[in-house]
């Protein structure tokens, strides 16, 4: 993506050696892609977490690192009392 000046902003997408600017349409074809890659790594660390979770009675540690995983609200800080209680530290 390139800023011009004023409210004018270009895509461009490189075919064989050259740079050309994108079409309307692979601009759209380049988000939908985006966001379909999203989604499909979040619906993957669903499941992994629905794995995980189904472990019951056996000590585990699940850890996952992703960028913007959008799954903030279901994982467990490492401080958080749930995790604490499992190692008998909380006090």
């Amino acid at each position: 993506m390139v800023h011009l000046a004023g409210p004018r902003t270009e895509f461009w997408v490189r075919r064989d050696r050259q740079r050309v600017p994108m079409s309307h349409a692979e601009i759209i074809g380049a988000v939908r892609t985006g966001l379909e890659e999203i989604q499909q790594r979040r619906e993957f660390l669903r499941r992994r977490l629905v794995e995980f979770c189904s472990q019951a009675g056996r000590l585990s540690l699940f850890l996952a690192v992703s960028p913007n995983s959008g799954l903030d609200t279901i994982i467990v800080p490492v401080r958080g009392d749930a995790v604490q209680s499992v190692w008998g530290l909380q006090s």
